[in-house]
């Protein structure tokens, strides 16, 4: 029942919201001047939700503080639900993620079946503009990019 009222609210908005199972892992974001890891305004370091399944934009880095006020620890799995919010003129679309729970083996197991592969979309310019990356190519562009 929940699916098809996710589903229905999905269809009539043209923002994108959704569920998608992670692990959270610490971002180390380097300070070029400096060579340290770059932290926030609160001395905590990014966290990268690394999607395992289900789909979710591609902004998918949180700050440390965030990170921290939801709950997230590094190296454990979550569902995790995510909703669009006002785009900044500066930075484009953003999102707001919230853990739902933590995730046990069999839970990740199971949201395959659930939530299907991991699929990375990329929300850089518009709605209309987005596409959609699966796992394999999500690491193989991670792999390019370090």
């Amino acid at each position: 029942m929940f699916l098809i009222i996710y589903l229905f609210i999905h269809l009539i908005l043209f923002i994108m919201n959704g569920m998608f199972l992670a692990t959270a892992k610490q971002f180390n974001r380097i300070d070029e001047s400096t060579g340290e890891v770059k932290v926030d305004k609160n001395g905590r370091a990014s966290v990268l939700l690394n999607v395992l399944a289900g789909k979710a934009p591609n902004r998918n880095i949180i700050s440390g503080t965030i990170a921290d006020r939801e709950g997230f620890e590094l190296g454990k799995s979550y569902l995790v639900s995510y909703n669009e919010s006002e785009t900044d003129e500066q930075y484009g679309r953003q999102f707001n993620f919230t853990k739902v729970g933590e995730a046990s083996i069999m839970d990740v197991l199971a949201a395959k079946g659930q939530l299907g592969d991991a699929v990375i979309v990329n929300v850089d310019g518009t709605s209309e503009e987005s596409e959609e990356t699966t796992s394999e190519e999500n690491i193989e562009i991670a792999e390019e990019t370090n």
